[in-house]
């Protein structure tokens, strides 16, 4: 993931890369800084490659920064804010996460990583600054670890399923996925450098 996102920065630094009402554009060129700010602040607490990171945060830009930078260099596990503290203490329970990610309103996620002993880091954004231009808080920190980019097989990404036919399962997606997929896409849809995207889904989806 980083080095397309470095690659991009070389070829296509000035275009806007992600927008959100209200804010200044983040471009191209910006974003492989923000994902090195964010590599390097989980390296610094004993997080890096191979580690789970759970997350539970709002719908917005800087949230997808956060997904693109601890994919890149960990296995970001992004659960629904809607769940009970039951739920997320089940969630968490089983998949023991290094860190869990917060933003500022998440007391329920909070309460479970805080009985369940698992650190607690918090995303604290400034909106008045292009998406991407966030803090790492973290409140306990571990022994640093080597800062490292995921490489191409290694797992990016840990989904839940719906649900929908029996359990809720855990789903690895490695990084060449997550690249086939958003390869494949632009394709079937001839995206180009001229069109724009419009989120609307979950952010945890």
């Amino acid at each position: 993931l980083f080095s397309t996102f470095e690659a991009l920065a070389a070829t296509a630094g000035q275009r806007e890369a992600l927008l959100e009402p209200g804010r200044e554009a983040l471009r191209f060129a910006d974003l492989p800084s923000h994902l090195r700010a964010i590599r390097d602040s989980l390296a610094s607490h004993g997080i890096g490659r191979g580690d789970r990171v759970a997350s539970v945060l709002p719908r917005g830009a800087d949230t997808a920064v956060c997904f693109l930078g601890v994919a890149s260099c960990a296995i970001h596990v992004p659960l629904n804010p809607a769940y009970s503290e039951a739920e997320f203490t089940r969630y968490l329970a089983k998949l023991r996460p290094a860190a869990l990610i917060v933003g500022p309103h998440d007391s329920a996620a909070r309460r479970s990583a805080i009985a369940l002993g698992i650190p607690i880091v918090d995303l604290i954004a400034d909106d008045r600054m292009p998406p991407g231009a966030f803090e790492l808080r973290h409140r306990r920190a571990r022994a640093p670890v080597e800062p490292t980019w995921n490489a191409s097989d290694d797992v990016a990404l840990v989904l839940l399923t719906s649900g929908t036919t029996s359990q809720q399962k855990f789903v690895p997606i490695r990084q060449r996925h997550l690249l086939a997929y958003a390869n494949a896409s632009s394709g079937f849809y001839q995206l180009g450098p001229r069109d724009r995207g419009l989120h609307v889904m979950p952010m945890f989806h």
